[in-house]
């Protein structure tokens, strides 16, 4: 991805990767065109990136990437003291 001079190839280089698992990206040029994108094996999500600000944590996002979340085991659920 880091090889190629816009945002639209290095976005192309990414659709055609095989993820293992979720990842985000942040995909920028020099000419100031980019993406956000969710990125996991069987789903992808990408925002162009305009004039507002992004924020990103941890978590999916997108509702197409939220679908593909597994539910946590009962053993990683918050507990209560």
């Amino acid at each position: 991805m880091l090889r190629q001079e816009s945002s639209k190839d290095a976005l192309s280089v990414l659709s055609n990767a095989n993820l293992a698992g979720a990842h985000n990206y942040l995909i920028m040029d020099k000419q100031g065109d980019g993406f956000n994108v969710e990125a996991m094996p069987d789903a992808q999500t990408v925002t162009r990136l305009e004039s507002a600000p992004i924020v990103h944590t941890n978590h999916a996002v997108s509702p197409e990437a939220q679908a593909e979340e597994a539910e946590r085991p009962a053993d990683l659920q918050p507990t209560q003291p």
